[in-house]
Parts: structure tokens; C-alpha cells; sequence
């Protein structure tokens, strides 16, 4: 069977705020984590150690690690704070590069304040100071949140904290001759002290460079598979990847939700997680020849159909023997569909069967009986002009299994059955298959049907109740003469009528007084001539025996409810373990 794969890639540009320049902004969050003398108490709070007062404690937010932050053009810290009355803390945003990341033994007296852009606490443990300006015992053992903005380009920054909708302090386009801002940190220098300090985040803005970008197929271990798609950027790039990829003749399918992924300078490679698909036979998106689409990202694919069957359309391979899944992706709303056959007018599977397909996934199971060359066109309501495609986004075939036509047995026991394909019933599994070969008085004789039958074929299959049936599918098979069982492959309307009868249970009710819909699959009765309103099931093997006399001397009669009768009347009856017929 051929197989085949194509490729796609899709790239959108972040807003141009300027001749060959990008600006990107990006957002996290960090830890504020314990580092010298200090235990974090995991509850947002940390404590000094007791002897904090002979070397400063340290406990930092460390957002040095971040790839680019000192080349950004701005950065804006936030964090909340508690400092209690009578703590000796002092907590301020530093340059990594200038203040390092550990007390480095420094003491009370050799306190570290190059590099430091602004700091709030106090010396003394009386006042909340910020950068020794305005002091204010009422911001003490309140939930401050600080937000500090630094203009790396000037070298200024900006501060405010609030409690609420009350503003503590602010400050305003402050000069700084240091480089960067890349660590929130908290000294003291008291021992057995408690800050409260968390939800530390950070947002920055530069403006991108060339860069080189990839995005990788790995498995579920994260073994590299292959490389999707690489490239060269400038701006933010999304890549958009199929949803299926084939490696070496195998396949595999991404475990992702969507089909895309974007790559910036910070983050330049991508991966996205595949596994093995055994099921899938053939995969088309956007560069099929005759398509032009973005698969799975909205984009429209266009089968150029022509105007017959014969040649037209999307060609999608030859497939062996078996049952098939086709799917696809309606990306508009529309009145068109997809045609699924074998170069000739013959539709093996129909993709948007309303004919006023809305947007969204379709699925339609079909059987091969025989190796098929198979071709996808577009239809409109007139199938002898399929000459238009829906706009459809992709195209996917999996193998599901051999060629069989499954069917489920009714809680009664029985099931009406009909197969839009000749089935071989002497390998039926899970059932007998019957048809009706005579219809008299009340009754109906099913006589048992083997061999290769013809497609439409009305049948009833018996078994147990609920069971499972499998049938396989052959290429041909032959009419049942004197069937009365009509089969619909399609879905049909019945009006009320006195010769038609549905299948009830263990018996046929007729239709005269009302009409039915009967599904694609099942079958009814055309009894004409018969006036009963309901019809009991009489199978064709059982014994007919023609008076009383000859049916009471056989032996012990019972009734079908298990009582035995002294005097039998037309009916059915158990004799000897077998059924038999009065007549």
C-alpha cells in the first residue's frame, strides 16, 4: 500500500514596532529561596538564624538564570512583603552580576550596598525607610506589594509599594548608574527574625536578533525521533507541525491538543511528543499536489475535482482488503462534502453525507473487499458534477481491521440485518443469519441462509442477546430467491401499510397504523396478503405435524411457557425437546 507524508509550516510575525526591529515581551515566575542563615518555613515566611547577628542572613529571587534578561531594554519586578515591628530587615532589588548571590561573610559592619537600586526596611528596627528617604512606622506588619520598574536604557527606575488601594511609598525615574536588575533580596542581620516574602514574577522587553530555531519529533522518553522543521528568525515564529509524521515507513502520531508551537530567541527550540501509530495508511495536508492549506491551524485544503469521477480529484493510493477509517476537518461552514470511490461513479465513502457540512471532524468507516485504487473528489448536491471540495483542513486513512461488517443482537434475542456489502455468511461469527422464506396466517418461517449473499440482502440474525457479530465482506454474492425481508443500506422512510412489518423483539408488528424509519443496516418484512398485526417467528428446520392425533401420540407436549398440555389446539409446541408446529 503506498504511503505518504507531507510537511507544513506556518509563521506569524509579532507586532513591528520598528524598521527591522521586534519587541518581545515575556513573563514568569521564580522562587525566593533560602541561602545563608536562614530557614524557609514553607508557608511564605522565612527566619533568621539565631546567630544571625554575627553574619548577615540572605535569602534571594534569583532571576539571573533567565536567558537574555540583561540584554532587555526594560525589566518590572513584583513581590509581596510583611516586615514585622522591631525586625532588622532590608530588602531591595540588586544586579547578580554586582551583588553575587551569598552573604559572602559579610557582617553588621561590612554591609554590601554597591549595586543595590533600591531598598526598603530599616538599620534600627523603628522605621520603614525606602533608599533613607521618608520614614513610616505604619508600613510595618502590613502586606506590601512592591512593583519596580528599571529603564535600562536611561538607568533609571521607578517603585512603588502599596498596602491595597493605599500607596506606602513611590519613586519616580530615580538615576542609577548600575546595569541591571536580576535578584530580589532580603538581609538581616537579627537573629531568630521572620519576614514574610513571596509571588515573586518578572516581565521584560528587548528587542530580538537573528536567530536559529528547530522544532523536534521525540518519544515519549524524549529520544529524538526527527527534526520537523528548522529555520532562521528574527520575530517570534509559530511553527505549525502534522499531526502525523512517518519515520523509516512507520508512523506516529503527536499526543499534543493543537498543531502549533512557537519558537523566540529565548526559548529557539521546540519539541513535541509523538508515538507510534500502527493504524495510520496515508496522511495529506496543504502540500498534496492539488491542495493549498496549513494543516490543522484553520487553513483550507482544495481538491481541484474536475468535472467526472473518472481520473479526478485527490488521489489517495491503493489500499488492500480491509475496513477503514477516512477523517477530516471541515474548517468552514458550507454545502458540500467529499466523495471517497474507485475512479468510477461507485462511492465507497461519503465525508459530509448532509450535504450541508457545518465545521468541524468527520469520520466514516468503509470496507475494501478487494485491493482499490481510491480517489478523493468534492461534491455538491448533483454527485454527476462533483467538481468542489468543502474547505477541509486534512486528510487521514487508518486500517481498523479486516474485512468484516459488524452487527450488535437485540436483547430478544434476534436482529433485522443488512450490509451495504455481499457478506459470506458460512464465517459468520457470534449468529445465524436467516431469511424469510414464507409468510402464512400469523407466522413467519425463517429458513436458514448460507453461503456468499448480495449486497442489500434483508436477513435476521439470531443469537444471544446482546452478542456481538462479525461478518466478513466478499467481493460478490448471490440473491435470495423468495426472500421476503427487505434490506436498507440506507437510512429509509416507511409510510403505514399493511403489508410492511418491522421486527419487534421476538416478533414482526405491522405497519399499518403508523410508519417507521428504518436504519441504514436493518431490514423489514414484506408480507403482502397477511392481515395479522403482529407475526410470530417460525424457523424453517423445526417439524410441521399435520393434526392433533399425531402430535399427542409423539410423546410429552408442552406449551412454549413450559406447561404441559392435555389437549393441543394449532399452535407451536416442545415435543420431546423439540420444536413442532400444529397446523
Amino acid at each position: 500500500m503506498r504511503k505518504k507524508l507531507l510537511k507544513s509550516l506556518l509563521v506569524t510575525a509579532a507586532l513591528c514596532v520598528g524598521a527591522n526591529a521586534w519587541a518581545e515581551t515575556f513573563t514568569g515566575s521564580v522562587s525566593f529561596e533560602a541561602k545563608s542563615r536562614i530557614t524557609n518555613n514553607n508557608d511564605g515566611t522565612f527566619t533568621t538564624a539565631g546567630n544571625a547577628g554575627n553574619g548577615y542572613a540572605l535569602a534571594l529571587a534569583d532571576l539571573s538564570g533567565v536567558e537574555n534578561i540583561t540584554g532587555a531594554s526594560s525589566v518590572t519586578l513584583a513581590f509581596d512583603v510583611n516586615i514585622p515591628s522591631g525586625s532588622r530587615w532590608n530588602v531591595g532589588i540588586g544586579d547578580k552580576n554586582v551583588r553575587g548571590d551569598n552573604a559572602n561573610g559579610s557582617s553588621k559592619s561590612t554591609y554590601k550596598t554597591e549595586g543595590l537600586f533600591m531598598s526598603f526596611g530599616t538599620t534600627d528596627g523603628k522605621y520603614f525607610r525606602v533608599n533613607g528617604g521618608t520614614n513610616n512606622t505604619n508600613a510595618f506588619g502590613v502586606d506590601a506589594h512592591c512593583t519596580f520598574t528599571f529603564d535600562v536604557v536611561n538607568k533609571k527606575y521607578s517603585y512603588t509599594i502599596t498596602n491595597g488601594e493605599t500607596n506606602l511609598f513611590s519613586g519616580t525615574d530615580i538615576n542609577t548608574s548600575v546595569s541591571n536588575a536580576t535578584v530580589v533580596e532580603a538581609y538581616s542581620w537579627l537573629g531568630n527574625s521572620t519576614i514574610k516574602i513571596s509571588n515573586v514574577s518578572y516581565s521584560f522587553e528587548y528587542t530580538a536578533a537573528s536567530y536559529n530555531y528547530s522544532v523536534n519529533a521525540v518519544d515519549e522518553n524524549g529520544n529524538l525521533l526527527k527534526e520537523i522543521v528548522a529555520g532562521v528568525a528574527e520575530e517570534p515564529t509559530t511553527v505549525v507541525y502534522p499531526y502525523a509524521i512517518s519515520i523509516e515507513g512507520e508512523w506516529y502520531t503527536t499526543t499534543a491538543s493543537t498543531f502549533g508551537v512557537t519558537v523566540n530567541a529565548l526559548n529557539p527550540t521546540a519539541t513535541v511528543t509523538y508515538v507510534k501509530d500502527e493504524t495510520i495508511v496515508a496522511f495529506f495536508e496543504e502540500t498534496t499536489p492539488g491542495t493549498n492549506t496549513a494543516y490543522s491551524n484553520g487553513g483550507t485544503m482544495h481538491a481541484n475535482a474536475g468535472n467526472s469521477f473518472n481520473g479526478s480529484g485527490l488521489d489517495l493510493g491503493t489500499f488492500d482488503a480491509g475496513k477503514y477509517q477516512i477523517s477530516t476537518y471541515f474548517t468552514e461552514n458550507g454545502n458540500r462534502g467529499l466523495y471517497v470511490h474507485n475512479n468510477t461513479e461507485t462511492i465507497i465513502a461519503n465525508l459530509g453525507l448532509d450535504k450541508n457540512s457545518k465545521a468541524g471532524k468527520y469520520s466514516v468507516d468503509f470496507v475494501l473487499v478487494k485491493e482499490t485504487n481510491l480517489n478523493l473528489t468534492g461534491y455538491t448536491n448533483d454527485k454527476n458534477k462533483p467538481n468542489q471540495s468543502a474547505d477541509f483542513d486534512y486528510i487521514l486513512i487508518r486500517k481498523i481491521g479486516d474485512a468484516v461488517i459488524d452487527a450488535t443482537i437485540g436483547a430478544a434475542g434476534y436482529s433485522s440485518f443488512a450490509s451495504a456489502y455481499a457478506v459470506n455468511l458460512d464465517e459468520i461469527e457470534g449468529a445465524t443469519a436467516y431469511y424469510a422464506s414464507a409468510v402464512a396466517s400469523d407466522k413467519v418461517t425463517l429458513t436458514k441462509a448460507t453461503g456468499a449473499v448480495a449486497a442489500g440482502t434483508g436477513l435476521i440474525l439470531k443469537g444471544e442477546a446482546n452478542a456481538s457479530v462479525t461478518i466478513p465482506a466478499v467481493a460478490e454474492g448471490s440473491a435470495i430467491e423468495g426472500n421476503k425481508l427487505v434490506g436498507c443500506v440506507k437510512e429509509t422512510v416507511l409510510e403505514k401499510n399493511a403489508n410492511y412489518y418491522v421486527l419487534v423483539g421476538d416478533e414482526f408488528q405491522c405497519l399499518d397504523q403508523m410508519g417507521a424509519t428504518i436504519p441504514a443496516g436493518k431490514a423489514y418484512l414484506n408480507a403482502e396478503g397477511t392481515t395479522d398485526a403482529r407475526l410470530s417467528i417460525v424457523e424453517g428446520e423445526t417439524n410441521g405435524i399435520s393434526n392433533v392425533n399425531a402430535m399427542q401420540n409423539a410423546g410429552e407436549v408442552y406449551n412454549l411457557q413450559g406447561q404441559r398440555m392435555v389437549k393441543a389446539v394449532k399452535g407451536l409446541y416442545i415435543v420431546n425437546g423439540k420444536k413442532v408446529v400444529l397446523k
